[in-house]
């Protein structure tokens, strides 16, 4: 059954939680006039009513305490923080929102169940972190958005993200991309999820430094449009599996350009330009990122039952290595390859 929303009793029970933490000092006035509070209540908004929150009121990091939605907007120089006990989502609805830090994630997810970042309708909005990360915690944040737990991204509008120095967006469990358009400048990783990482839906233009994408899981793409470019480093790298079903991926530039344990093509397009080998068997003996490697050559040999499956869609290779693993069983029985 839908909540029906008291907000008169909302506002007398809610408090914000706003302070002043190590990622930006404000001033000593700005931190005077800051409110100290905290959201008490996970039951007061739905979806459709969530708690707005004006970014150009606060300074310093803004945090949220309870799972429940949350609407953003406005500039602010800091960070959003989110630390919860309770179980539940966290949704953090992005309505043309500028926050930028000099040291530290612009949204930094320390604890939490979930956590959705779901970009408005129409906004545009604009993430970024200027300077090298200073680690506050153990956790070691160095992306502009770092979650500890699993991460959504979402929704109807453009999220543009910019790392001078560290990775675009980290999850050190799942992430998934289901919708929304994301551009992402970054420094090292533009997007990568510990466990696992999953497109869905959605727009994504990468242009990083290392790894566009990367997992230490499994890489799944079964929707969107990618468009990735890795000056030094990998299009796609995943230590587990790489798999597309549907959906469009344009790796313009790599060192290789997708790397897995297993590489299953059965729908979708897959266009790659690379400087060493188009697709490439990950060895989980070498990690087969070892320098001085001869160019179309894997000088260990792929794990047992590493394989590259094309079933069906289309995939088009332009290597300055192999276009196609040699090391690698590779099976087709369906599908395009153009090399």
């Amino acid at each position: 059954m839908k909540k029906t929303p008291l907000i008169t009793a909302a506002l007398a029970a809610l408090i914000f939680l706003v302070s002043c933490g190590a990622t930006e000092a404000p001033s000593a006035a700005s931190a005077a006039a800051q409110t100290a509070a905290e959201i008490l209540s996970t039951e007061l908004f739905t979806d459709e009513d969530a708690f707005p929150i004006d970014l150009n009121k606060e300074s310093g990091t803004v945090s949220i305490t309870a799972p429940g939605n949350y609407a953003l907007s406005g500039k602010l120089r800091g960070q959003i923080l989110v630390e919860t006990a309770d179980e539940g989502k966290v949704k953090l609805i992005l309505s043309g929102v500028e926050i930028t830090n000099s040291s530290a994630p612009a949204i930094y997810v320390k604890n939490a169940d979930k956590v959705v970042v779901s970009s408005a309708e129409g906004s545009i909005n604009t993430l970024s972190v200027s300077g090298e990360f200073t680690s506050s915690d153990s956790n070691n944040p160095d992306a502009v958005i770092f979650s500890q737990d699993d991460l959504n991204l979402n929704g109807d509008g453009v999220i543009n993200i910019t790392s001078e120095f560290g990775h675009g967006v980290v999850s050190k469990d799942e992430l998934k991309l289901k919708g929304g358009e994301v551009n992402i400048t970054a420094y090292k990783k533009g997007l990568s999820g510990k466990d696992a990482l999953t497109i869905e839906g959605g727009s994504l233009t990468v242009s990083s430094r290392t790894h566009a994408l990367y997992s230490e899981g499994d890489i799944i793409i079964s929707g969107g449009e990618l468009s990735i470019a890795s000056s030094e480093k990998d299009g796609i790298h995943a230590k587990g599996n790489f798999a597309i079903s549907e959906g469009k991926v344009n790796i313009t530039q790599s060192d290789e350009g997708i790397e897995a344990l297993t590489i299953t093509v059965s729908g979708g397009e897959v266009s790659i330009s690379s400087s060493h080998d188009g697709l490439k068997i990950y060895s989980s003996a070498s990690g087969s990122e070892v320098s001085g490697q001869i160019i179309g050559l894997n000088p260990y040999l792929a794990d047992d039952g590493a394989e590259i499956t094309l079933s069906g869609g289309t995939v088009k290779i332009e290597a300055g290595g192999d276009s196609i693993d040699p090391d690698a069983s590779f099976n087709q029985s369906g599908g395009e390859l153009e090399t």
